[in-house]
C-alpha cells in the first residue's frame, strides 16, 4: 500500500510551527506587512496571467461545470467582486455562465459537475444586476429539478447526487434575500438523503447512515460519508441524535496514524486530501461543534488539522481539491473554530508555500487553471485568505 509513510504523496513540511517570532502572523491574529505585501504581488501577477489563459485557447469552453470548467471561472469572478478586485466581476461572470444556459435541462443535479451548478451562479448574477426575468427563469428551473433530485438521482454525495443540489439551495438562500428557495424543498430533499442513507443494506452497526458511490463505500467529503453529514448539518437537519450516533461512528474510521479513511475498508490508500481523508472530515466536526455543542467535536478538527500540518503539503499540486489550498482551508476552518493563533500561522505557511507556485516538482494538473483542481483555487483561497481570513470558507462546500 503506498501510504503517507512512503513520503510519495505529500512534501516534508520545511516550516516551523508557530512561535511569537512568527514571520506571517503577529500575536494579535493580524497578518504581517510583509507577508501580506507577498500575497499581494503574488495575486496580481497570478491573476494577470488567469486572464490570459482565460481569454485564450488553452481552456475547454465546452466544459460548464464548476469543478473544472468555465462555470468554476465565474465563480471566482464572483469572488474577486465581493473583496474589491474586480468591481467588474460579475458582468465578466456573467459572461462565462450565460452561454450555458440555453441547453441546460438540469439532468444532472449538482454544484460542482452538474447543470445546476451554472444555473444557480446565474441565478445569483442575475438578482446582483437587476435581472428580475432571467433571475426568476433559473429559480423556475432550479425548482423544477426537485423530481430529478428525488425520484432518478441514484447518488447523495456532493459531486454528483443529492447534497449537491442541496448546496445550490442552501447557497441561494444565504445569499439572497428574501430567500427564494422554500423551505419545505429543502426539508424534502434532506428527507430524501435521510431515507437513502437508513435504507442501504451494505452497512455497519455503528453507521446508521451509509451510501455508495460507483459500488464504493466512500467515506470522504466529496464522494461520501463525510460530505454528506457535512451538508445535512448545515441544512439544519434536527434528528440530533440521528447525527451523533453518525459522527461517533465515523470517528472509528482512523489508520493507526490518526488520518481518517477513504473508503469503508481500511486497506484503502490512505490520502490526505478535501476530497478523500482528514482534510475533508474537519469540516464536518466543526460544523457538529457549532451545531450539536460538543467540545470534543473542536478537539477532533484540533488533531485532524495536526495530522494535516505534518502531511499536507501535497505533491498533488497547490489546488483545492486534492491540493495544499484545500488542505490550508481545513487549517484556517480550526483557527476561525478556536481563535488559537497556532491554526492561523498553519495556514499561512501553507499559504506561502502557495506562493512559489510551480517550483516543488509537484503533478500539474489536468485542467491547470480551473478552480477546483489548478491554479483559479489557488488564486481564490489566496485572496480569500488575504482580505477576509476571519471569515474565509472554503468554497462550493463550507461556505453556507
Amino acid at each position: 500500500m503506498q501510504g503517507l509513510g512512503s513520503n510519495k504523496l505529500f512534501i516534508s513540511n520545511p516550516f516551523e510551527d508557530y512561535s511569537t517570532n512568527s514571520d506571517v502572523v503577529t500575536s494579535d491574529g493580524e497578518l504581517t506587512l510583509v507577508f501580506k505585501s507577498q500575497l499581494e504581488k503574488f495575486i496580481s501577477d497570478t491573476l494577470l496571467l488567469l486572464e490570459e489563459k482565460y481569454n485564450s485557447d488553452e481552456i475547454d469552453r465546452h466544459d460548464n461545470s464548476v469543478y473544472t470548467g468555465m462555470s468554476g471561472v465565474a465563480f471566482l469572478y464572483i469572488k474577486l467582486y465581493e473583496l474589491g478586485i474586480k468591481p467588474d466581476g460579475l458582468e465578466i461572470a456573467l459572461k462565462y455562465v450565460e452561454k450555458f444556459l440555453r441547453s441546460i435541462k438540469v439532468r444532472y443535479i449538482t454544484f460542482l459537475c452538474g447543470d445546476a451548478g451554472p444555473l444557480t451562479i446565474a441565478a445569483y448574477l442575475y438578482y446582483k444586476l437587476n435581472k428580475s426575468d432571467e433571475f426568476q427563469m433559473c429559480i423556475g428551473h432550479l425548482l423544477s429539478a426537485e423530481e430529478e433530485a428525488v425520484k432518478r438521482s441514484t447518488a447523495d454525495e456532493l459531486l454528483y447526487g443529492r447534497v449537491g443540489y442541496l448546496y445550490c439551495l442552501l447557497w441561494l438562500n444565504k445569499k439572497i434575500n428574501p430567500e427564494p428557495i422554500p423551505q419545505n424543498l429543502i426539508q424534502r430533499i434532506v428527507k430524501c438523503v435521510i431515507t437513502s442513507g437508513l435504507n442501504y443494506e451494505r452497512k455497519e452497526q455503528y453507521l446508521p447512515l451509509m451510501y455508495e458511490w460507483y459500488q464504493e463505500q466512500y467515506v470522504g467529503a466529496a464522494h461520501g460519508l463525510s460530505g454528506i453529514v457535512t451538508l445535512l448539518l448545515k441544512s439544519n437537519f434536527t434528528d440530533k441524535e440521528l447525527m451523533v450516533q453518525e459522527i461517533e461512528g465515523l470517528c472509528k474510521l482512523k489508520y493507526p496514524s490518526g488520518n481518517f479513511f477513504t473508503l469503508l475498508q481500511s486497506e484503502a490508500k490512505e490520502i490526505l486530501h478535501w476530497c478523500h481523508g482528514t482534510p475533508g472530515f474537519t469540516f464536518m466536526f466543526i460544523e457538529a461543534y457549532k451545531k450539536l455543542g460538543d467540545e470534543k467535536y473542536l478537539n477532533e478538527a484540533k488533531l485532524c488539522a495536526d495530522r494535516i500540518w505534518e502531511k499536507g503539503i501535497l505533491k498533488k499540486g497547490y489546488g483545492l481539491c486534492h491540493g495544499t489550498a484545500g488542505n490550508a482551508y481545513s487549517l484556517l476552518a480550526v483557527y476561525q473554530a478556536s481563535k488559537d493563533i497556532k491554526y492561523l500561522h498553519r495556514a499561512a505557511k501553507f499559504a506561502e508555500f502557495c506562493l512559489s507556485y510551480g517550483t516543488h516538482n509537484c503533478r500539474i494538473p489536468d485542467r491547470p487553471y480551473s478552480l477546483f483542481e489548478g491554479m483559479g483555487g489557488t488564486l481564490y483561497f489566496l485572496v480569500d485568505f488575504l482580505k477576509n481570513y476571519e471569515n474565509a470558507k472554503f468554497p462550493c462546500f463550507d461556505d453556507i
